[in-house]
């Protein structure tokens, strides 16, 4: 801020720093994710919970800040219920 100026909000959306929770988005990527690990989810389904955390990185690395990490595992553990 001192170098460059502008306001903090600035900064941060010219760094892309802000999470930006778009639904659509997080739903259809975890849905990806589970359709090419179909393996991890059904050793979930099966009583393996150590399969989550895998999945749960997995949608993390992929989403990069699109929802926050609470968000992603919500709609994960949805899309496992169904």
């Amino acid at each position: 801020m001192l170098e460059t100026g502008g306001s903090p909000t600035d900064i941060c959306e010219r760094r892309g720093l802000f999470i930006k929770e778009d639904l659509t988005l997080v739903s259809d990527t975890i849905q990806r994710i589970l359709s090419e690990n179909s393996g991890a989810v059904e050793q979930y389904r099966a009583g393996d919970s150590r399969n989550f955390n895998f999945l749960m990185g997995k949608c993390n690395r992929e989403l990069k800040g699109a929802a926050t990490p609470a968000k992603i595992k919500e709609v994960l553990e949805r899309l496992l219920c169904e």
